[in-house]
């Protein structure tokens, strides 16, 4: 298991990777609240994390879903998205622009968790005020990730 996830890992690092590294050209990096997969822990982002703090991301947040785990028992998918929500609301409420980042199930979890948020959409509302908005969504397939472990 340690293996795939370290596998996984690297895989996603070089994905998104280059895939938010797109947005470090301006000096004000949105908030990014990464979600994984439905059978991992946030560790699984720590390397994507490092190389985007390298890049000048200042505020990254790693979920550990609620329902992951071996001692979890009966909870609901409603919880792993109320711990994206719960990010979401603190980033925009203190003004930072966010950017959602989620893998196979934690995609799932991110559109369900921005669904009440439309009013923070930037393709609605451009930033003319100081308050935070909801940039963009990456959604990561994990079948794309198997791929590059085969081939890699």
């Amino acid at each position: 298991m340690v293996i795939m996830a370290g596998k996984w890992s690297l895989v996603f690092t070089f994905s998104a990777y280059f895939l938010l590294s797109s947005f470090a050209q301006g000096t004000n990096m949105p908030a990014l609240i990464l979600v994984p997969g439905a059978f991992h822990k946030a560790s699984v982002y720590g390397e994507l994390a490092s190389k985007l703090r390298n890049v000048g991301y200042g505020h990254i947040d790693m979920v550990d879903l609620p329902s992951v785990g071996y001692d979890v028992t009966d909870i609901e998918r409603t919880a792993d998205v109320d711990a994206v929500i719960e990010l979401l609301e603190a980033s925009l409420n203190v003004g930072e622009d966010v950017i959602l980042v989620g893998n196979s199930y934690g995609a799932t979890v991110i559109m369900e968790a921005v669904k009440d948020f439309e009013h923070y959409s930037s393709a609605i509302r451009p930033n003319t005020t100081t308050s935070g908005q909801i940039l963009g969504l990456i959604m990561v397939r994990t079948s794309i990730f198997q791929f590059f472990i085969d081939n890699c």
